[in-house]
Order: structure tokens, then sequence, then C-alpha cells
């Protein structure tokens, strides 16, 4: 592991990344703040329902997101 860690730390065209712009800012800020609620509206949320409920749409969950993807992507 040690020696594959060198080998990539060696190599000479490294390739910076890409420095956020103003026109990205909001939607860095937003994302950041909605991945902090989420998980808190999902503690609320589970805790007003029941356990099958929860499991239904935890699995729904994958699916809604896979539609969403595919239609805006």
């Amino acid at each position: 592991m040690l020696f594959i860690s060198l080998i990539k730390n060696t190599k000479k065209n490294k390739q910076k990344e890409a420095k956020i712009g103003r026109k990205e800012l909001p939607f860095t800020i937003g994302m950041i703040g909605l991945d902090i609620a989420a998980p808190m509206f999902l503690m609320i949320g589970l805790t007003m329902t029941t356990a099958s409920n929860a499991s239904l749409l935890n699995n729904f969950e994958i699916v809604v997101t896979s539609l969403i993807a595919l239609f805006i992507f």
C-alpha cells in the first residue's frame, strides 16, 4: 500500500482542481445545508412512523432518486 502511495505521489503531471466560482457558490451552500438538514428530518420522521412504513419509504427513496436523476441529467 505504501509503495502504491509513493508511486502516485511522484507523478510529475499533477492536475489542479478547479476552484469554486461565485456562480457555483449558492448551489454549494445549498447542497451543504440540505445535506445537514436531511438526516435530521429523516430521524424526526422515523420517530413518527411505524417500522414497516419506514422500511418501505427508505427503499422507495432509492427508486425516486434514480428517476429524478434520469429526468434531470
